[in-house]
Protein backbone atom coordinates (compact mmCIF):
# COMPACT_ATOMS: atom_id res chain seq x y z
CA UNK A 1 0.00 0.00 0.00
CA UNK A 2 1.27 3.47 -0.79
CA UNK A 3 2.22 5.48 2.28
CA UNK A 4 -0.04 8.29 3.48
CA UNK A 5 -3.09 7.06 1.60
CA UNK A 6 -5.97 7.24 4.04
CA UNK A 7 -3.92 6.12 7.02
CA UNK A 8 -6.42 7.74 9.39
CA UNK A 9 -9.90 9.07 8.69
CA UNK A 10 -12.01 10.90 11.23
CA UNK A 11 -15.76 11.30 10.96
CA UNK A 12 -17.95 13.10 13.48
CA UNK A 13 -18.34 9.89 15.46
CA UNK A 14 -15.63 7.46 14.39
CA UNK A 15 -11.94 7.18 13.66
CA UNK A 16 -10.70 4.64 11.13
CA UNK A 17 -6.97 4.00 11.29
CA UNK A 18 -4.54 1.68 9.66
CA UNK A 19 -3.63 -1.00 12.20
CA UNK A 20 -0.17 -1.24 13.67
CA UNK A 21 1.49 -4.09 15.55
CA UNK A 22 -0.06 -2.83 18.80
CA UNK A 23 -3.55 -3.36 17.31
CA UNK A 24 -3.22 -7.09 16.60
CA UNK A 25 -4.78 -8.10 19.93
CA UNK A 26 -7.81 -5.85 19.33
CA UNK A 27 -8.22 -7.18 15.79
CA UNK A 28 -7.92 -10.73 17.13
CA UNK A 29 -10.58 -10.01 19.77
CA UNK A 30 -12.97 -8.51 17.18
CA UNK A 31 -12.44 -11.52 14.92
CA UNK A 32 -13.03 -14.06 17.68
CA UNK A 33 -16.22 -12.32 18.91
CA UNK A 34 -17.63 -12.05 15.39
CA UNK A 35 -16.61 -15.65 14.68
CA UNK A 36 -18.46 -16.87 17.79
CA UNK A 37 -21.55 -14.94 16.67
CA UNK A 38 -21.38 -16.42 13.16
CA UNK A 39 -20.79 -19.95 14.48
CA UNK A 40 -23.82 -19.61 16.74
CA UNK A 41 -25.89 -18.73 13.68
CA UNK A 42 -24.38 -21.54 11.55
CA UNK A 43 -23.01 -18.99 9.10
CA UNK A 44 -19.46 -20.35 8.99
CA UNK A 45 -17.45 -23.48 9.54
CA UNK A 46 -15.23 -23.46 12.66
CA UNK A 47 -12.06 -24.14 10.63
CA UNK A 48 -12.38 -20.78 8.90
CA UNK A 49 -10.31 -18.97 11.51
CA UNK A 50 -7.80 -21.64 12.47
CA UNK A 51 -4.78 -19.41 11.81
CA UNK A 52 -6.45 -16.04 12.35
CA UNK A 53 -3.80 -14.45 14.57
CA UNK A 54 -1.06 -15.09 12.02
CA UNK A 55 -3.23 -13.85 9.14
CA UNK A 56 -3.98 -10.64 11.04
CA UNK A 57 -0.25 -10.08 11.60
CA UNK A 58 0.30 -10.48 7.84
CA UNK A 59 -2.45 -7.92 7.12
CA UNK A 60 -0.78 -5.49 9.53
CA UNK A 61 2.58 -5.98 7.81
CA UNK A 62 0.95 -5.44 4.40
CA UNK A 63 -0.93 -2.39 5.76
CA UNK A 64 -4.24 -3.92 4.73
CA UNK A 65 -6.03 -3.92 8.11
CA UNK A 66 -8.00 -0.97 9.45
CA UNK A 67 -9.67 -0.58 12.85
CA UNK A 68 -12.73 1.61 13.47
CA UNK A 69 -13.00 3.22 16.91
CA UNK A 70 -15.28 5.47 18.86
CA UNK A 71 -12.95 7.24 21.25
CA UNK A 72 -10.71 4.47 22.57
CA UNK A 73 -13.22 1.68 21.95
CA UNK A 74 -12.62 -0.62 18.98
CA UNK A 75 -15.91 -1.38 17.21
CA UNK A 76 -14.88 -3.28 14.11
CA UNK A 77 -12.30 -3.83 11.41
CA UNK A 78 -11.72 -4.08 7.69
CA UNK A 79 -9.16 -6.11 5.76
CA UNK A 80 -8.50 -6.22 2.04
CA UNK A 81 -6.42 -8.22 -0.41
CA UNK A 82 -4.63 -7.14 -3.54
CA UNK A 83 -5.49 -10.49 -5.14
CA UNK A 84 -8.94 -12.06 -5.27
CA UNK A 85 -9.57 -15.64 -4.16
CA UNK A 86 -9.13 -18.28 -6.85
CA UNK A 87 -12.81 -19.21 -6.41
CA UNK A 88 -13.82 -15.81 -7.83
CA UNK A 89 -12.74 -16.81 -11.35
CA UNK A 90 -16.02 -18.68 -11.93
CA UNK A 91 -18.29 -15.84 -10.75
CA UNK A 92 -20.36 -13.92 -13.33
CA UNK A 93 -18.94 -10.48 -12.62
CA UNK A 94 -20.68 -7.66 -14.43
CA UNK A 95 -17.42 -5.73 -14.79
CA UNK A 96 -15.05 -8.49 -15.87
CA UNK A 97 -12.45 -6.04 -17.16
CA UNK A 98 -12.45 -3.96 -13.98
CA UNK A 99 -9.43 -3.59 -11.75
CA UNK A 100 -11.04 -4.88 -8.56
CA UNK A 101 -10.39 -4.21 -4.91
CA UNK A 102 -11.21 -7.27 -2.79
CA UNK A 103 -12.55 -6.76 0.74
CA UNK A 104 -11.74 -9.90 2.69
CA UNK A 105 -13.39 -8.90 6.00
CA UNK A 106 -15.70 -6.27 7.37
CA UNK A 107 -16.35 -7.23 10.98
CA UNK A 108 -18.42 -5.23 13.46
CA UNK A 109 -18.83 -6.33 17.06
CA UNK A 110 -22.43 -7.57 17.55
CA UNK A 111 -23.39 -4.87 20.07
CA UNK A 112 -22.37 -2.14 17.61
CA UNK A 113 -24.32 -3.47 14.61
CA UNK A 114 -27.06 -1.32 13.08
CA UNK A 115 -25.27 1.81 14.29
CA UNK A 116 -23.65 2.83 10.95
CA UNK A 117 -20.32 1.14 11.69
CA UNK A 118 -20.59 -1.37 8.82
CA UNK A 119 -21.76 1.35 6.44
CA UNK A 120 -18.90 3.61 7.51
CA UNK A 121 -16.35 0.83 6.94
CA UNK A 122 -17.86 -0.02 3.56
CA UNK A 123 -17.80 3.61 2.41
CA UNK A 124 -14.23 3.93 3.67
CA UNK A 125 -13.22 0.81 1.69
CA UNK A 126 -14.78 2.27 -1.46
CA UNK A 127 -12.85 5.51 -1.02
CA UNK A 128 -9.64 3.59 -0.30
CA UNK A 129 -10.20 1.59 -3.50
CA UNK A 130 -10.71 4.81 -5.51
CA UNK A 131 -7.55 6.39 -4.09
CA UNK A 132 -5.56 3.24 -4.90
CA UNK A 133 -6.81 3.31 -8.54
CA UNK A 134 -9.38 0.49 -8.49
CA UNK A 135 -12.68 0.87 -10.33
CA UNK A 136 -14.62 -2.00 -8.76
CA UNK A 137 -15.06 -3.39 -5.25
CA UNK A 138 -15.76 -7.09 -4.73
CA UNK A 139 -16.45 -9.14 -1.64
CA UNK A 140 -18.27 -12.20 -0.42
CA UNK A 141 -20.40 -13.08 2.57
CA UNK A 142 -22.18 -16.16 3.81
CA UNK A 143 -25.58 -16.59 2.20
CA UNK A 144 -27.00 -17.25 5.68
CA UNK A 145 -25.67 -14.01 7.21
CA UNK A 146 -28.69 -11.81 6.49
CA UNK A 147 -27.32 -8.61 8.08
CA UNK A 148 -24.31 -8.60 5.81
CA UNK A 149 -26.29 -9.33 2.65
CA UNK A 150 -28.77 -6.54 3.48
CA UNK A 151 -25.94 -4.08 4.14
CA UNK A 152 -24.39 -4.77 0.74
CA UNK A 153 -27.70 -4.43 -1.10
CA UNK A 154 -28.41 -1.18 0.79
CA UNK A 155 -25.14 0.20 -0.58
CA UNK A 156 -25.95 -0.83 -4.18
CA UNK A 157 -23.73 -3.87 -4.44
CA UNK A 158 -24.84 -6.23 -7.19
CA UNK A 159 -25.20 -9.93 -6.45
CA UNK A 160 -22.88 -11.74 -8.88
CA UNK A 161 -23.35 -15.40 -7.91
CA UNK A 162 -22.47 -18.06 -5.36
CA UNK A 163 -19.28 -19.90 -4.64
CA UNK A 164 -18.36 -22.63 -2.19
CA UNK A 165 -15.26 -22.59 -0.07
CA UNK A 166 -14.31 -25.97 1.34
CA UNK A 167 -14.83 -24.66 4.91
CA UNK A 168 -18.31 -23.17 4.39
CA UNK A 169 -21.52 -24.86 5.50
CA UNK A 170 -23.62 -22.82 3.06
CA UNK A 171 -22.99 -21.08 -0.26
CA UNK A 172 -21.18 -17.77 -0.20
CA UNK A 173 -22.77 -14.81 -1.97
CA UNK A 174 -20.45 -12.68 -4.12
CA UNK A 175 -21.11 -8.96 -4.63
CA UNK A 176 -19.63 -6.23 -6.77
CA UNK A 177 -19.93 -2.47 -7.02
CA UNK A 178 -18.52 -0.28 -9.75
CA UNK A 179 -16.82 2.81 -8.37
CA UNK A 180 -15.55 5.76 -10.36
Amino acid sequence: MEKNILETVNTQEFTIKIAGQSDVVEAFYITKVVMAHLLKNNSIHPDLFSDVYERLRVHIEKESLYIIKKGNISLGMLTFEEKEPEEFKDVSWEHKEALSFYISRIFVLPYWRNKWIGSTLLQFAEELARVKGYNSVRLDTSSTFEESNLLLMKHNYRFAGNIFYNFQKAPVNCYEKRIL
